[in-house]
């Protein structure tokens, strides 16, 4: 596919459905659905699950985005790419940095991290 060649407006098209389904997921508090871009050994990790989980039910905002990410950019790493984006959160206005990281696996891409701020 070549992830680390695509132009910005390719990385956002393909990162955009990635997230949201990453965000409808936690909002629902479903792991298959948070998950479903993770590499199967991740999505299928007991204890990353937990982790996640218990996230979800200490920080209540990671569960209240909105699905309309403001797309920021990207950043090219020599094994990963870091597509950031602004999220909001639905019960206030409150903004959250929001960073998806994926790599090429297997000639498909997966998300391999996510981390907000």
């Amino acid at each position: 596919m070549g992830l680390y060649t695509l132009s910005d407006d390719d990385v956002f098209a393909l990162a955009k459905p990635i997230l949201l389904d990453t965000i409808i997921g936690a909002n629902n508090k479903d792991w298959a659905q948070f998950s479903r871009h993770m590499p199967a050994e991740d999505a299928s990790n007991a204890e990353t699950q937990a982790d996640v989980e218990r996230q979800w039910e200490e920080d209540p905002y990671l569960t209240q985005f909105t699905d309309k990410p403001e797309f920021l950019g990207v950043i090219r790493k020599s094994d990963v790419i870091i597509v950031l984006w602004k999220l909001r959160c639905s019960d206030n206005n409150d903004e959250h940095l929001e960073r998806l990281y994926l790599q090429e696996h297997e000639g498909k891409v997966v998300q391999v991290g996510i981390w907000t701020d």
